[in-house]
């Protein structure tokens, strides 16, 4: 049986993420693939190319983390901001991570990528400036 190369894979599961109507179905099964021992990718690398795969096809993916739930008016603007900067998006979506570490504020995450709009961050920032 000839081995299926990490470039192959991110091309097959990119694919199919392209169509895949249910979302936690097609991670299963990107999971189970992995945990099979079919391959001996990272699922996490994995995950981050087939993210990058369908960006580059106009989907994207963004993880939003804060400490807080966000409203309805907090994603519409992060939706903005993120068609902004991809001009090219047919879809946007968000996820949410809950983080208190982030204190206020937001982190965007996108595969290779992250925008630090946290309270965090800007603490970290002023603390480098003052020493």
């Amino acid at each position: 049986m000839a081995t299926v190369t990490h470039k192959q894979l991110v091309e097959i599961f990119g694919n199919s993420a392209l169509h895949a109507r249910n979302s936690k179905e097609f991670a299963n099964a990107v999971a189970s693939y992995v945990v099979s021992g079919q391959s001996k990718v990272q699922l996490h690398s994995l995950i981050r190319d087939i993210m990058k795969y369908r960006q580059a096809n106009g989907i994207i993916e963004a993880v939003v983390c804060s400490a807080h739930p966000l409203n309805e008016q907090i994603r519409s603007d992060i939706e903005a901001l993120v068609r902004t900067e991809f001009k090219a998006a047919k879809s946007v979506i968000i996820s949410e991570r809950l983080d208190p570490s982030v204190l206020g504020g937001v982190k965007i995450e996108f595969p290779g990528e992250q925008l630090d709009a946290s309270l965090s961050a800007r603490l970290q920032t002023l603390k480098r400036r003052i020493a």
